[in-house]
């Protein structure tokens, strides 16, 4: 076998077994007695001999160019997807400029007031953001929190800490997320919340965790977004009102999916379904009918079962043998894309595999005898352009009045979008419902008062302040002096 040839005409092949220049040798044949071999023997190029070649840049360690002046908000978006947002930004308000800094980012110039549109292919927001080149965690959390004292000292609203890294909305489900950089946006937090805690304690008495905050609730999101090690996104400011009534950016960013029962799940679609039952605002609710077209091998049947609901699942392929035994389900070996129930359901659920306009046109047969009161479509592109098929969405909104509807590319979602339309609340499940929510803040409540969030003397202090002011008892028993 000859020796690999070099890519210098003027320099001696390298590799095993390849001669010495000088000698004619095998390279370190001559020192191979007295040392030990080393890998990545170079030639002499102002780093020393035997260096190694410098290590090639990785992903998130490319910088990104620094953004034009102005006001600019930030839309993240699936890596791949920017075009396609930034179309949808220009269909919507033709007047903003747009750049994409990187991917998975589009930048629009003007106000906040955009962001609370009804977005296909946004995932993330950021307000007012801007670009911070900060190389080490104390320099970013000094930077964070500049931006994050002249808001916080001028609002008295309650206020959360996000930081998070791009993987959090560009990355598809199933990539490599940023675990480089996972590690450094947990020290970036904990070191901002401790600056708040020592330094700023008045406004420290104002933070919540995201898990305490509403998504229609007012408050300030101070966000950081890590791009690589040494450049972050930065946004401070309070979230604007989306047309659902839901606060955009949501301080409560969306949670990891569980799948119920144990664990096991059909297949990955069941999560694509839970993404769009949190998308919508609800899933179904205990005792309605849905009916799932293209079901096996059953990965929304088995979602709507662990709600509650009954379900039709109308699939020529098997089932999962757990989910067709469930007690509330039904299985139809029947062709999904021409069934028709004998009566209305609650939810049409449809997930197959057919061109973007026939799925509409299924979806249209459904809705015009009312065939179901909510529905959640997936919708495949398969080559199709994406402004085609939202138009023809628009056009099946209008039509049908859908003010409920939202169109969204998941996270989930590859090449394709998930069409969620919740049915009406009936008036018994509103008033579940509103118990439910009001419930759950009096548990909130209740939980902030008794994890004594005030320091003890504090607390003495306001009741020292009462007694002087004309309060007898209302003096604390540790401030008393004990004579009669």
């Amino acid at each position: 076998m000859s020796a690999p040839r070099s890519l210098d005409p003027k320099r001696p092949p390298k590799g095993k077994g390849a001669a010495d220049g000088r000698t004619g040798r095998p390279r370190g044949a001559e020192n191979r007695s007295l040392s030990r071999p080393t890998r990545n023997i170079g030639h002499k190029q102002g780093a020393g001999a035997g260096a190694p070649p410098p290590a090639r840049p990785r992903a998130e360690e490319r910088l990104w160019a620094a953004f034009p002046a102005g006001t600019w908000q930030g839309l993240g978006c699936a890596a791949g997807w920017e075009e396609a947002l930034a179309a949808e930004i220009r269909r919507g308000f033709s007047t903003r400029r747009t750049i994409g800094p990187g991917p998975g980012l589009v930048l629009a110039e003007g106000d906040g007031a955009l962001l609370g549109h009804d977005w296909v292919f946004a995932r993330a927001f950021f307000l007012d953001v801007v670009l911070v080149n900060e190389p080490s965690v104390k320099g970013l959390v000094r930077a964070l929190g500049e931006a994050a004292d002249r808001v916080l000292d001028g609002s008295p609203l309650p206020w959360t800490l996000r930081v998070q890294t791009m993987a959090a909305w560009a990355a598809e489900d199933g990539d490599d997320p940023d675990a480089g950089l996972e590690g450094r946006a947990g020290l970036v937090a904990e070191a901002f919340l401790e600056r708040m805690s020592t330094f700023r304690r008045r406004a420290m008495v104002r933070y919540r965790a995201p898990a305490d905050l509403s998504d229609r609730q007012p408050c300030v999101l101070v966000q950081a977004a890590l791009l690589n090690r040494e450049q972050a996104l930065v946004s401070v400011a309070e979230p604007v009102r989306g047309p659902d009534g839901r606060r955009v950016p949501s301080p409560r960013p969306p949670g990891a999916t569980r799948p119920a029962g144990g664990g096991w799940v059909p297949c990955r679609s069941y999560f694509k379904v839970e993404e769009a039952w949190a998308a919508g605002g609800r899933g179904p609710l205990p005792g309605e009918l849905c009916v799932d077209l293209g079901a096996a091998p059953g990965g929304w049947t088995w979602s709507a079962l662990q709600r509650g609901a009954r379900v039709i699942a109308v699939d020529a392929a098997d089932l999962e043998p757990r989910v067709s035994g469930h007690p509330g389900c039904t299985h139809l070996r029947e062709n999904g894309f021409a069934y028709l129930p004998p009566q209305p359901a609650d939810w049409l659920l449809c997930d197959m595999i057919v061109r973007p306009l026939a799925t509409l046109g299924l979806l249209e047969r459904w809705l015009a005898p009312g065939l179901c009161r909510g529905f959640v479509v997936n919708v495949k592109f398969r080559g199709k352009d994406p402004s085609t098929i939202l138009e023809a969405v628009d056009g099946l909104r209008e039509r049908f009045s859908l003010a409920r509807l939202r169109v969204r590319h998941l996270r989930h979602d590859r090449n394709e979008i998930t069409l969620v339309c919740p049915p009406p609340d009936r008036p018994e499940a509103g008033r579940a419902r509103s118990a439910a929510r009001t419930a759950a803040r009096d548990d909130r409540h209740a939980s902030r008062q008794g994890a004594g969030r005030k320091a003890p003397w504090r607390g003495a202090k306001r009741g020292f302040r009462g007694a002087v002011r004309g309060g007898k008892g209302a003096l604390p028993t540790s401030c008393r002096s004990g004579r009669p």
